[in-house]
């Protein structure tokens, strides 16, 4: 869904907003806002790792890719700003958030928002940009904490609890922020579990296990600093 963010007075530039799913190896889709802020039409291409970064401005390259592999290493959130070439061959300025897209345990690609900063800028309105990618931020810690809720109540992993609310938010046609806002203020006015809070409190008490101890004949990581935290899909 398109979104667009303003400060709320009447003369305020509107910061354009769209959003974008991207797998790692193939092609992905975005709101046609999305593909507006680099001068294409809608659905007149699919966007793609390769075709965001050939639109990166020179002074600006790897910001995508940079992101991504954020992303890519496990964190559950990423932003940034920077610089693109449009279509028509002008410059301006964009925001990315990005949340990763997963697959079982793997992670396959990212989905967010893109914001066209150049009016926000123009209009010297930096505060509508900070507001904007806060807000993203927010979001994302309500989804994150109604998903810790699912697992705790439900005993499931993080990425069955994911799905449980993505699912949801589909079938009531509603936005899994707005359901996970709901779930969250409802939690609130829940009878306390005894048992649960003992076993709670238990965990938090007790003091965590020594780690052991490695030798110099310990067989050696493989992974070095350049491998992905998360294996890529199979």
């Amino acid at each position: 869904m398109d979104t667009t963010a303003a400060t709320g007075t009447p003369e305020a530039a509107p910061v354009r907003a769209g959003r974008f799913r991207l797998e790692f190896d193939g092609p992905g889709s975005w709101s046609d806002r999305a593909a507006a802020v680099y001068g294409y039409r809608p659905c007149e291409v699919q966007p793609s790792t390769a075709l965001l970064s050939s639109h990166e401005h020179p002074a600006d390259r790897g910001a995508v890719a940079g992101l991504l592999e954020r992303i890519r290493r496990g964190a559950p959130v990423a932003a940034g700003s920077h610089r693109v070439i449009d279509r028509a061959g002008g410059s301006r300025w964009v925001g990315v958030g990005a949340e990763p897209i997963r697959r079982g345990e793997h992670v396959i690609g990212a989905h967010g928002v893109i914001l066209d900063l150049q009016q926000a800028l123009h209009a010297a309105e930096k505060p509508v940009v900070d507001a904007r990618l806060a807000r993203f931020l927010s979001e994302h810690r309500e989804r994150e904490q109604a998903v810790g809720m699912l697992m705790l109540l439900h005993g499931v992993p993080a990425e069955r609890a994911r799905e449980v609310l993505d699912w949801r938010a589909t079938e009531t046609g509603q936005p899994v922020t707005v359901l996970a806002r709901a779930l969250l203020a409802a939690a609130r006015h829940l009878p306390p579990s005894t048992t649960l809070r003992n076993r709670v409190d238990h965990l938090l008490l007790t003091p965590p296990p020594r780690p052991s101890h490695t030798t110099a004949t310990s067989t050696p990581s493989h992974r070095s600093d350049d491998d992905p935290v998360v294996p890529p899909p199979t």
